[in-house]
């Protein structure tokens, strides 16, 4: 029985992963890491029910990468039109430790890093040109600065206005 680590950014949250518990999911593949975050109360997007039909649930491995199973042919076919220009590699299963970065879709996540780092601003008083920036600019974000559009600034800034008025 081996134990890893695997680190949710930027939540921060570490949860530890043991072999014999894993895969979770129908689809038999081994430690998904779609799995292990839905597992451990991680949200991340996931349109087709992790079966590897598209590409919502990937994530950005910053660390680990050489710990990682490698991809299949049709899952490395899906994700070689996404690879972030911020560096790290998107990937999907995991075999060991490793980092990961969440994306433009993680709008809970981002909400909850915007609203600790920006405590005092009223999220409906930010553009979306400076709203991308801070996102950005976020230590723990990692996706590709152009993947983002009007429609993902809108569901963060909206996150982020729930995340504010719970304060």
């Amino acid at each position: 029985m081996a134990v890893h680590k695997v680190t949710f950014l930027p939540l921060g949250k570490t949860v530890e992963v043991d072999d014999e518990r894993y895969p979770l999911a129908d689809h038999g593949k081994p430690g998904s890491l779609l799995d292990i975050a839905l597992a451990h109360d991680i949200p991340l997007e996931h349109n087709c029910g992790g079966s590897c039909a598209c590409t919502t649930c990937h994530v950005i491995v910053r660390e680990g990468e050489e710990r990682l199973s490698e991809m299949e042919n049709d899952e490395e076919d899906r994700l070689s039109g996404a690879r972030p220009s911020s560096g790290g590699t998107l990937w999907s299963r995991f075999r060991s430790e490793a980092t990961v970065k969440l994306t433009w879709r993680d709008t809970e996540d981002i909400a909850i890093a915007l609203s600790e780092r920006y405590p005092d601003t009223d999220p409906l008083t930010v553009r979306f040109t400076d709203l991308h920036r801070w996102v950005t600019e976020l230590p723990d974000f990692g996706d590709d600065p152009k993947a983002s559009n009007e429609k993902l600034l809108e569901a963060i800034q909206m996150a982020w206005l729930e995340e504010h008025r719970n304060r």
